[in-house]
């Protein structure tokens, strides 16, 4: 008999992107109503702030901006 892979729980979401585009923002909302018909979410997504390396005389990267 073949054993079976227990799958993670699909009622459990953890969703983040940077720069997600309109389609996966779609199919993950389309996904979470589907599972849960009475959720209402809102989504807030922005900048926090912005710490440039001054030391390093370089521009504002990636790992340098703080998401809240």
């Amino acid at each position: 008999m073949a054993s079976l892979t227990r799958l993670p729980n699909p009622q459990m979401y953890t969703i983040g992107w940077i720069t997600a585009l309109d389609k996966e923002l779609t199919a993950a909302q389309a996904s979470m109503i589907s599972s849960l018909p009475y959720l209402r979410f809102g989504l807030m997504v922005g900048i926090g702030a912005g710490i440039p390396r001054l030391a390093d005389n370089v521009d504002i990267r990636l790992g340098d901006v703080v998401v809240s």
